[in-house]
């Protein structure tokens, strides 16, 4: 009898073994699965995309070469703004900046720079000059400046500030210029100062970018 049972009880728990291992395998490969794929949640977010970077345009310091027949500069189309000035050893040297009110002109050369007096009338006694070519960074002649409506440009005055022969220097009540060529109204700036006489040494126009 046992010797008769012997390869069925056998062929049993052979066959019994196999289904225990197989379900045993294939857990371990879904637990294998498991940890080799990472949770969604783990997994890093999508980054927003990256906006790319924008710089503002330099602003313009001056107006673009003007095209042939623009008019020059008036004088009744400016006006005057003290811009800085500098001094040592009795000279005292004035940056005024003049802005164009008008439509597009040119400006070139060097204005007429003149004090006046409380009553608008120009100050006797004061005559003006060039600024020496050599005199730093302002002398010479820088040459054309084209002024679009608000454009700027820049005139240097020098000026003896001490006294003359014990006398005081004269009162000014203020600057008034000329554009080059022009004979009509000046452009004025009240700006009590005073300078004494000569001469007064007044430079060309120079680009608004212009520094002593």
């Amino acid at each position: 009898m046992r010797s008769g049972r012997s390869p069925l009880i056998l062929a049993a728990v052979t066959a019994f073994t196999g289904l225990t291992l197989a379900a045993c395998g294939g857990g371990g490969q879904e637990e294998a699965a498991s940890q080799s794929s990472p949770d969604r949640s783990e997994q890093a977010a999508p980054t927003a995309p990256q906006e790319a970077e924008t710089r503002p345009e330099p602003a313009k310091t001056t107006a673009p070469p003007a095209p042939a027949g623009t008019p020059v500069c008036k004088s009744a189309q400016l006006s005057l703004a003290a811009a800085g000035g500098q001094g040592g050893a009795g000279t005292h040297i004035q940056r005024l900046e003049i802005v164009n009110g008008g439509g597009l002109c040119t400006l070139e050369g060097r204005p007429e720079v003149y004090p006046y007096d409380t009553s608008g009338t120009r100050e006797k006694g004061f005559k003006t000059a060039s600024v020496p070519a050599d005199f730093g960074s302002i002398g010479g002649k820088p040459g054309k400046v084209t002024l679009e409506k608000g454009g700027k440009a820049v005139v240097y005055v020098v000026v003896n500030d001490n006294s003359t022969a014990g006398k005081s220097c004269a009162e000014a009540a203020g600057l008034a210029l000329l554009a080059p060529g022009d004979t009509g109204a000046p452009a004025k700036l009240a700006k009590p100062w005073s300078p004494c006489p000569g001469p007064i040494q007044v430079s060309a126009v120079h680009p608004p970018t212009s520094v002593f």
